[in-house]
């Protein structure tokens, strides 16, 4: 099971997403929810997520008119994968009934946002959905039993960059997380890249994301004003990184990003003997040249509206990945 699926997880992003609907069939179950208005911005509208250039999608597209988006039962969780569950959630027979179960709402469109290569993108494309590639999400898989060893993986130029770059990083910590201090840091990066922050909101997941099993490190210089941080879960011996925030006023947040997200986090995961260190998507340059190996995430949409199929049509003829 994925952390992504995991009740402490679904807790922690409650209110993430629309209210959500349980999908079913023998041995296999999914999240889903029905949108019902259109959702600029979010990463689960469905026009947002196949018509505009998104700046955390890696991709590029031809300009489409608006169909009728909405409305559309969505199959994904928050965290932007689609993650069925269950004993059965790798066998095809099951998948099917599960694909009929979001079939059988009373929507005219479905969507499975952010699959990963397997047997239910088979089972979506025997059933007629159109495919749409989206975008990549990253994994640090760390070899060796050290920081030496993850040094030793690159190449010796960029070896030397990245021994430079840590030298440079203002100190970081592992520290019990000052939840006023970090939400504040947060907000910064939500309105730079979604244009608006609610200090309240930002408290409260961050509140429920250190609830969970979790460390963070800090970046503090000179033990004053946090520059940046990122919160790890631990989950099945791997960690997910679940959250980050930057002082984007300071200079030294850019370096405070690869130092907590990356550097010392590698640190302590080998301390902790953890193999693999999960990032998401997004930010794909800086993930890939530290060592990231990423996983194609697809869209897969079926619509009864011959508007929408049209934009469909367009959308995935025009899509691609540029990270590959």
């Amino acid at each position: 099971m994925s952390l992504l699926t995991t009740p402490a997880w679904l807790a922690a992003m409650s209110g993430r997403l629309p209210p959500t609907v349980a999908l079913r069939a023998d041995g296999v179950e999914a999240h889903a929810f029905v949108q019902h208005e259109p959702l600029p911005r979010e990463f689960f509208d469905l026009q947002h997520v196949l018509t505009t250039t998104a700046p955390a999608l890696p991709i590029t597209r031809e300009p489409i008119d608006s169909p009728p988006w909405v409305p559309a039962l969505t199959v994904m969780v928050p965290g932007y994968e689609c993650l069925p569950t269950g004993p059965r959630a790798g066998d095809p027979e099951a998948l099917h009934g599960l694909v009929s179960a979001a079939l059988a709402h009373d929507v005219p469109t479905v969507a499975f946002l952010y699959t990963r290569p397997g047997p239910l993108e088979t089972v979506l494309h025997d059933r007629g959905f159109t495919r749409v590639p989206l975008s990549m999400t990253w994994d640090l898989h760390l070899p060796g039993t050290g920081i030496t060893d993850y040094l030793a993986a690159f190449p010796r130029k960029r070896r030397k960059e990245i021994r430079r770059e840590m030298r440079s990083v203002a100190d970081v910590h592992r520290e019990e997380p000052d939840l006023d201090e970090l939400a504040a840091l947060r907000c910064q990066l939500s309105r730079k890249y979604r244009g608006a922050a609610d200090i309240a909101v930002e408290r409260r997941k961050l509140a429920a994301l250190a609830a969970m099993d979790s460390i963070t490190l800090v970046a503090r210089p000179d033990s004053g004003n946090a520059v940046g941080f990122a919160m790890f879960a631990r989950h099945d011996g791997d960690w997910t990184c679940t959250a980050v925030g930057f002082d984007y006023t300071d200079a030294r947040s850019r370096l405070a990003y690869f130092g907590t997200a990356y550097y010392a986090a590698a640190e302590h995961a080998y301390a902790e003997r953890v193999r693999t260190i999960g990032y998401g998507q997004g930010s794909w340059q800086a993930k890939r040249s530290r060592g990231c190996t990423g996983t194609p995430l697809t869209g897969w949409v079926r619509t009864r509206d011959p508007l929408l199929a049209e934009a469909l049509a367009v959308s995935a003829a025009t899509t691609r990945r540029e990270v590959l």
